[in-house]
């Protein structure tokens, strides 16, 4: 029950005892497999589930009922991590009981923390950065949005040449905010380095260095085009048109499950296999596993409506109704404040403003959940009824049911002939009860 927590080491453990079982069956006389033989005949569970589970247990034992700092005892993912790495092979075939690997804690003993027996250098770091690092995509989304809407109100939806350039703010609102994340990837892996392939730390740095030089040119180019400088100003335009075209057309490869076969078959190309390792490692889990496109249409509809009820509702009920008291605050110049001020004083009235504002941009953020929610209740209320969930209401009506239940088994769970798997030949069958045969003896033992 405790080992099936370490599905990496299971499989250390599987392979080599497929092999064990392959040497065998390769020799003339059945014996007993090496990796299970006691003093008393043979035990799968002694030689090979005990020393796991005894020194799993200890290192359960020394953290204090879950008060002792995670760099000082081994959890689940440290066991697991191990046999991501090569030092797993020093545990040999059967256990090597010396190895560090299986050293137990002493008690009361916190010198030997992060030397011993496969504790892994990277301890997580649990900040409230998290919070933006992980769902760093809504939040440049929700902050964007927020930003052009304000903008929108603040010039009466009037769309000219000042309200567009003042639009095109939103160039360094992004970049500044992927500036952001890959300061924090880096941050955030402080103490793993030493562990993390090379290719992923380089992964790492080039996407700050990339974000970091981005951020300083079109930052440098937003503030001299709205100083008045024609030229600068259609450079900056143009420099956005093309940086939003690419992040576009990769997006749409990389997100539209029709294009995932194209993007496939253009890997032979380098340039090709370098953007998208930039947005994604290449050795992401889900790397390979598309959904269909009639699926993805669905999701992305039901996003469609969740944020559109989301900024409908945040523009014409939070956002507009602020702009006309945010410009008569503003304007006022003779305000006496009851506490000491050093920022409202001479300057607009800022603090005064940002205290208005600040509670409706929190709601902001999170109403999203309330949208969602609603919204999916109403969807499983449809999907509901369409699938007659909920409709047995008397016993009646369970016998009625009942008489369709064979062909609903029939075509809900029963495989078609064509998706069968092919028998298996009588030479194929012959095999098998040889080998089942052979091991025989131990499965008994």
């Amino acid at each position: 029950a405790n080992i099936r927590f370490l599905p990496e080491c299971l499989c250390y453990i599987f392979h080599h005892m497929a092999r064990e079982m392959d040497e065998i069956l390769r020799e003339q006389v059945t014996k007993q497999a090496e990796s299970c033989k006691t003093e008393d005949g043979v035990s799968f569970l002694e030689k090979v589930i005990s020393p796991l589970y005894e020194v799993v247990a200890a290192e359960a034992e020394s953290n204090d009922n879950g008060r002792a700092p995670h760099s000082a005892w081994r959890n689940y993912d440290d066991f697991n991590e191990y046999f991501w790495s090569l030092h797993c092979f020093e545990l040999s075939w059967p256990w090597r009981k010396t190895s560090a690997f299986f050293m137990k804690p002493k008690r009361g003993s916190k010198a030997d923390g992060s030397k011993r027996r496969g504790k892994t250098s990277f301890v997580e770091h649990r900040t409230f950065f998290h919070l933006y690092h992980s769902f760093h995509r809504l939040w440049i989304f929700l902050f964007m949005m927020f930003q052009a809407l304000t903008i929108i109100a603040f010039h009466d939806e009037n769309f000219d040449s000042t309200t567009i350039r003042e639009l095109l703010s939103l160039g360094p609102t992004f970049v500044v905010m992927k500036l952001i994340e890959s300061v924090l990837d880096i941050v955030m892996m402080y103490g793993a380095y030493s562990t993390t392939r090379h290719l992923a730390v380089s992964r790492i740095f080039l996407r700050f260095v990339w974000f970091a030089s981005a951020s300083a040119v079109i930052t440098f180019l937003y503030v001299k085009s709205i100083q008045g400088e024609a030229a600068i100003y259609k450079i900056y335009v143009i420099l956005i048109g093309i940086y939003a075209g690419v992040q576009f057309f990769i997006s749409f490869l990389m997100r539209i499950p029709a294009c995932h076969r194209l993007t496939d078959q253009c890997d032979r190309w380098s340039v090709t296999r370098f953007i998208k390792w930039m947005r994604q490692e290449r050795y992401y889990v889900g790397r390979g596993l598309y959904e269909r496109t009639s699926d993805f249409a669905r999701y992305t509809f039901f996003w469609l409506i969740v944020l559109a009820g989301k900024f409908a509702f945040a523009y014409f009920l939070q956002i507009r109704p602020l702009v006309r008291p945010t410009r008569l605050i503003v304007k006022m110049n003779n305000l006496e404040y009851s506490w000491h001020d050093f920022v409202s004083r001479n300057n607009h009235n800022a603090l005064t403003v940002l205290t208005i504002w600040a509670p409706v941009f929190c709601i902001y953020l999170l109403d999203i959940h309330v949208f969602y929610t609603i919204l999916s209740a109403i969807w499983g209320f449809l999907l509901g009824a369409r699938d007659r969930l909920g409709e047995i209401r008397s016993l009646d009506a369970l016998h009625q049911l009942f008489e369709q239940f064979p062909r609903a088994f029939v075509q809900k769970l029963c495989v078609l002939p064509s998706k069968r798997v092919p028998e298996y030949a009588p030479s194929q069958v012959g095999l098998v009860i040889y080998g089942l045969l052979m091991l025989h003896p131990y499965l008994i033992a």
